[in-house]
């Protein structure tokens, strides 16, 4: 139960359910423009859930609910970034970085110390999952945004012939990807991908109402990651309701088998009218192109800086000098998460948090094993969970998890 005595529970499920949000105010210095272009992902932005993360470590703090030692792996690790930091070339943004990258261990921290997957926390996920997957499917059927006060929670205003706006091309047909109050439909993929990975994984209704909430966000998240057209997202659901519906037989649960069995079936019905884009790959298209031109960028830059990197949040100021392509606007991150943090701050530091990472695979319980693995697989696709803040929020909340002990559910 929550109460004024356990304050920062109230302040953290608060932040779980704003982690969809964008809410937030976006600041334009110097150094987030490259070429005179301004540049998203270099803006420095105060989001309320950077607030709720704030208020979550002073009431820690005031409590005095850690008793902080010194962990030499990370005093290393932590002075090589900031070592890294003061050779960028925009060590402005590298160390906007580094205080973004201390917020999110705090809340790791925070969440490995205090938090459980218990029946609240699914239901705040349920919650995100079901309204999210409505957005979704709206702006699916009017091929534009919604408006309105979705604005304000990070819906961007867009429609189909919105330039640089994420459609798939089906069949000479553009259809419009919904983004929902996420940055990219691939982020609202990997978001409902990680919720329903959650419930299926540690859901436990005590009464009929809760079991509709989370068979509900089941259901219908599973439709709704199918419009994101996220290929990554939607073979980890694949792979996600598979299994589940296998151990379901093995223990005769031939109902829940049979709600698995539905769901999956209508994610296939679902995905038929756009079956080309699963299952065919030309590598003349030109989002291939551009993922490929940015691997090679990335390798570059880890060839030639490769004991501190370029900088944290120094991809995009660096990638002119190495880019091949004339298109300015293609300017982003290379979509991989490990080539992109062998390039920001060097092999030394990069090898350390690649291990950081597999210790923590190690030692995480069973089914935090699979969720913490579809951050690796998607983060060999994607690079949202280092560079776009609900994605860096799902990565600490992910982390913290995998070190809290077995007994997960409350």
């Amino acid at each position: 139960m929550l109460s004024p005595d356990n304050l920062d529970k109230l302040i953290f499920y608060l932040l779980l359910l704003f982690l969809p949000t964008q809410l937030g105010l976006h600041l334009w210095p110097d150094f987030s423009f490259v070429h005179g272009i301004r540049i998203d992902y270099l803006s420095p932005t105060i989001y309320f859930t950077d607030f709720l993360i704030v208020i979550l470590f002073l009431i820690c703090l005031i409590k005095k609910k850690f008793k902080l030692r010194v962990n030499i792996y990370f005093a290393f690790f932590f002075s090589l970034l900031f070592v890294s930091s003061l050779l960028a070339s925009n060590y402005k943004e590298a160390f906007y970085g580094l205080i973004k990258f201390s917020e999110f261990s705090f809340l790791a921290y925070y969440v490995y110390k205090n938090i459980k997957v218990d029946q609240l926390f699914l239901k705040i996920f349920s919650i995100g999952i079901l309204t999210e997957s409505l957005i979704a499917f709206v702006e699916f059927l009017n091929k534009s945004s919604i408006g309105g006060i979705f604005y304000f929670l990070g819906e961007r205003s867009f429609n189909s012939s919105t330039p640089n706006i994420a459609n798939a091309n089906i069949n000479g047909e553009l259809i419009l990807r919904p983004y929902a109050t996420f940055s990219h439909p691939n982020v609202l993929g990997a978001f409902l991908l990680i919720g329903i990975s959650f419930i299926l994984f540690f859901a436990k209704p005590k009464n009929n109402l809760e079991r509709l909430l989370f068979y509900a966000a089941v259901f219908i998240g599973s439709l709704g990651l199918t419009l994101t057209l996220s290929r990554a997202s939607l073979f980890g659901l694949s792979l996600l309701i598979i299994f589940k519906l296998i151990l379901q037989l093995k223990n005769r649960s031939i109902k829940y088998a049979a709600f698995l069995l539905i769901t999956i079936a209508s994610v296939v019905i679902f995905a038929l009218p756009y079956f080309n884009r699963f299952t065919s790959f030309n590598f003349s298209d030109e989002s291939f192109v551009q993922r490929k031109d940015l691997t090679i960028a990335a390798a570059s830059m880890i060839k030639d800086n490769p004991v501190f990197g370029i900088g944290i949040n120094n991809f995009l100021t660096e990638l002119p000098n190495y880019y091949r392509s004339n298109k300015t606007f293609y300017l982003q991150p290379v979509h991989n998460i490990f080539l992109l943090t062998f390039a920001q701050i060097g092999l030394i530091a990069g090898v350390m948090f690649i291990i950081f990472l597999f210790k923590t695979f190690s030692i995480a319980p069973k089914d935090m094993k699979f969720i913490l693995f579809f951050v690796f697989f998607l983060g060999f696709f994607d690079h949202y969970f280092l560079t776009l803040q609900q994605g860096q929020i799902l990565f600490a909340l992910i982390i913290g998890l995998c070190f809290v002990k077995p007994n997960l559910v409350k």
